[in-house]
């Protein structure tokens, strides 16, 4: 600190400085600029969002197994009893973190004296302090873990110790399973060949929404993405050879929408899901988002303002088109080489290079707390070998279960696609 001018000593030790906010406004600049985990929170069910029990299940049928008939009046009926359904199962996981001070922080900042007319002033109050970084750090955590690599042993695995990610279950490998090539920094990082229990190879309808390309067994080393929806380097409109393997951004996101959208018939409704796109998001990274919005505008025949040419609040058929922060280095995808670690989109090594889109409805992918360990703070606890230091836990017992996969689906590039559109 540098020392007062001579001139003003007497001022400058009878004077504190003057701090622009109250005690407890501390500007966050450790924040992300985006959190898809509270557009996953909103509008959902209690029912649904709070559970107990040793772990999350729920049923879904992939295959009705068909016993419709036309008949003849009279006709002998032969009526059989078909065994539908399966179980997926999601295993709870634990997250926490933690706040500590010590006596001697604590009590300094309490006025405290024998006299009334002692003078004591907080600028700033410390438990304030301490507990946002605390839940700072925790939701940034629970934000990261949103977005992180797939691992089978810790996702999967009933021993595992971390939740699903989005794109353990959202991706482009064959099946929607996620694969972290073999050899190099990726040893023991083996493909995976189950989601919450269920293997998309048996039932094809436990993957991410496809186009139609052929699926590759699991298990290669040599990445074709064969999951999703593939988008060219092509600009907008594209008028002229339009297909499944050679169209835009905008035409890929239209055959994604129509994967993923499902319309149940016009009776009997009570047995099939609601049609309702409500919590649909598309989420991408800053490239892709500014991509997007390259999009839009080469389609335009005019700015809607003249004077301003940005593209706010981007949306495709009303379903917003979300920044997150965390996908802007995420390293999700394949490097060139087939033995060296996962990059990410925008890599220089990174094969197919270029934005993704990830088209989710979160009706049928959101976060499950334990009814009694949401964000619970406990007790503090004082340290066994520093008894003036004392620690304050707080934990969330939770996990990202998907209870359908195709009615979410990846927009990825086909090729390397980063040149200007």
């Amino acid at each position: 600190m540098a020392s007062a001018p001579s001139t003003y000593t007497q001022f400058m030790r009878l004077t504190g400085p003057s701090y622009l906010t109250g005690p407890e406004e501390i500007v966050n600049e450790a924040v992300k600029q985006t959190y898809l985990l509270g557009r996953m929170l909103r509008g959902g069910e209690a029912a649904m969002t709070l559970q107990g029990g040793a772990d999350i299940r729920d049923e879904v049928l992939f295959d009705e197994q068909s016993t419709y008939q036309n008949y003849h009046p009279n006709e002998v009926l032969t009526p059989t009893n078909p065994q539908t359904g399966a179980s997926w199962v999601a295993e709870w996981r634990f997250g926490v973190d933690h706040m500590s001070w010590t006596d001697q922080e604590i009590l300094r900042q309490v006025p405290r004296g024998l006299t009334t007319a002692a003078r004591h002033q907080v600028y700033k109050r410390l438990k304030y302090a301490k507990e946002q970084r605390m839940w700072t750090s925790m939701l940034n955590g629970m934000e990261n873990a949103l977005w992180a690599v797939p691992e089978t042993a810790d996702m999967e695995s009933q021993d595992g110790k971390k939740p699903y990610s989005i794109p353990a279950l959202v991706n482009e490998w064959g099946y929607g399973l996620f694969y972290s090539r073999t050899g190099g920094s990726t040893t023991g990082k083996t493909v995976w060949t189950t989601k919450q229990s269920i293997n998309p190879v048996v039932e094809t309808k436990w993957a991410p929404a496809s186009q139609g390309q052929a699926l590759p067994a699991a298990g290669y080393d040599t990445f074709s993405p064969s999951q999703g929806v593939r988008y060219d380097n092509i600009a907008e409109p594209n008028w002229v050879g339009y297909s499944a393997t050679n169209q835009t951004l905008l035409q890929a996101m239209d055959r994604g929408w129509a994967l993923a959208k499902f319309v149940p018939p016009p009776t009997k409704t009570e047995y099939f899901e609601n049609s309702v796109m409500n919590k649909q998001v598309i989420c991408a990274s800053i490239h892709g988002e500014a991509r997007y919005k390259a999009h839009l505008r080469a389609s335009q025949d005019s700015f809607a303002n003249y004077s301003d040419p940005a593209v706010n609040m981007p949306a495709y058929s009303g379903i917003d088109v979300l920044r997150i922060s965390t996908l802007d280095t995420a390293p999700l995808y394949p490097h060139d080489t087939a033995t060296s670690a996962p990059v990410s989109e925008m890599d220089t090594n990174a094969e197919n290079r270029g934005p993704r889109f990830y088209m989710l409805n979160l009706n049928y992918l959101t976060p499950v707390f334990h009814v009694d360990r949401y964000m619970e703070k406990h007790e503090p606890l004082r340290h066994r070998d520093q008894p003036f230091t004392w620690v304050q836990y707080c934990d969330t017992w939770y996990q990202v279960p998907a209870r359908a996969l195709q009615r979410h689906v990846i927009v990825g590039p086909a090729t390397d696609a980063v040149a200007s559109v």
